[in-house]
């Protein structure tokens, strides 16, 4: 079973509005309103295709009964632990043409209390054979020191892992040397090179040298992966017009994870996953 931590679990706005530009009043065509983060795409994605996942998420009680029909509606299991503080909210704006601007609000941290119930019910969840996903953000004042924390957790179950952090925590996710690391070739040149995405789409390896196996998204130009054998992948997309590329990359991540939770190689779940991106 696919096990997908969420720590910084999010309500999003999601505002169709074409030709917008920033500083100027807009009206927007439509608006929808919904729970939302990377633990969460990938656990309903990763059950979409086919897979046995479930998340186990940190929420407030309103978002938490949204969080656990998505959850349900995708065919994914769901543990919530409820949160006093209110869940951070993120509005994307979709412009009509494919590109989307993402504002990501910041969490709050949680209680010990509520931290450790997280703890304790991922203990449940996690079994040897299985696989622990780390993917997305941290809330504000918890140290990334506890990505290693869950990782051990992980390997103390007999459970294999798959990392896909952003931001700040890219670098810590990195040091821990997964067995698959998934980044963005944007992420990974502001947190190991020196800002330019196409370099780091292309010398990965170079940049992240930890993982076993290591892919590197890189939007219309498809994934590059580096595999623990030595071998070297790139698959790319067909070439269709992207719609809303919000989720692309969750979707990559639960292909990898369905694939390695059934035993097939990763190159299958690399394939699959541009196919659903």
């Amino acid at each position: 079973m696919i096990v997908v931590p969420s720590l910084n679990t999010a309500r999003e706005a999601i505002v169709l509005a074409p030709g917008w530009s920033p500083g100027a009043v807009a009206r927007a065509e439509a608006t929808l309103l919904r729970p939302a983060g990377k633990p969460l795409n990938v656990a309903r994605f990763a059950a979409l295709m086919g897979g046995e996942s479930h998340l186990v998420a940190l929420a407030d009680a309103g978002l938490a009964t949204e969080v656990e029909a998505a959850c349900g509606d995708a065919g994914a299991g769901c543990d919530v632990v409820l949160t006093a503080a209110a869940s951070r909210t993120d509005v994307t704006i979709l412009d009509g043409e494919g590109g989307a601007t993402v504002f990501n609000g910041p969490g709050i941290a949680p209680s010990p209390a509520e931290l450790e119930a997280l703890l304790a019910l991922l203990r449940q969840r996690l079994r040897r054979g299985g696989l622990l996903v780390l993917a997305g953000s941290l809330p504000r004042g918890i140290s990334p020191s506890l990505l290693g924390k869950l990782a051990v957790l992980g390997e103390r179950r007999g459970a294999g892992s798959v990392v896909d952090a952003t931001g700040t925590l890219l670098d810590a996710a990195l040091r821990l040397a997964p067995a698959v690391a998934k980044v963005n070739a944007a992420e990974l040149a502001e947190a190991r090179g020196d800002g330019d995405a196409e370099r780091s789409f292309a010398e990965g390896r170079r940049l992240a040298p930890e993982p076993a196996n290591l892919v590197v998204t890189g939007g219309v130009r498809g994934l590059r992966a580096w595999l623990a054998d030595g071998s070297h992948f790139e698959v790319r997309p067909p070439a269709l017009r992207a719609v809303n590329p919000v989720g692309a990359g969750d979707a990559v991540t639960a292909a990898i994870a369905v694939a390695l939770d059934a035993g097939r190689p990763l190159l299958d779940g690399l394939v699959a996953g541009s196919a659903w991106a």
